[in-house]
């Protein structure tokens, strides 16, 4: 603590001044981590936001549209969307999974130190699950186009062949 000299001046204590470094050094350790993660999970929500945005979109264009055309394929049609409603209630539980986790973590967590692996461990996680989303959107579209929309086309481009012919000849069809 503080003690006067000879000469009445204060000085203080070193382990005081230690103290009080090691005290900024936490705070600003603390600081940059919550920015470090702020940052991750700002990137995070960003791609799965625009990665569900994006997948969705096609997913509707291309694969729901088409099944609203391709009544002669509502067989696959129907399988097309049953596989993908089970594939994301697959990644569902994945996501609670990820999240119950990181509850249990940062709540067991004793430093800053273990706060900064729980994050980027929930940041890797979460990035994890994009991937499986993405994955299943992007093989829901190719099941779409083989199965529904490319024979819808087959089937429009034979029945237009098939009345262009009726068309140009003389006899009826």
């Amino acid at each position: 603590m503080a003690k006067p000299n000879k000469k009445g001046k204060i000085h203080i204590d070193h382990t005081a001044k230690v103290a009080e470094q090691v005290d900024k050094n936490a705070s600003i350790i603390k600081e940059s981590i919550e920015t470090i993660n702020k940052a991750a999970i700002n990137k995070v929500e960003k791609l799965i936001i625009k990665d569900i945005s994006n997948h969705s979109e096609q997913l509707v264009n291309v694969c729901i549209k088409g099944i609203d055309h391709a009544t002669q394929n509502s067989e696959f049609s129907a399988q097309i969307v049953n596989n993908y409603i089970t594939n994301w209630n697959l990644i569902m539980d994945d996501m609670w999974s990820v999240c119950e986790k990181y509850s249990n973590d940062a709540i067991a967590s004793k430093n800053f130190e273990d706060i900064f692996k729980v994050n980027m461990n929930a940041v890797e996680s979460f990035t994890n699950i994009v991937r499986q989303m993405s994955l299943v959107n992007s093989q829901t579209i190719l099941d779409c186009c083989n199965e529904v929309v490319v024979p819808s086309i087959k089937q429009t481009t034979y029945s237009v062949e098939k009345l262009k012919k009726c068309y140009n000849s003389s006899n009826a069809c």
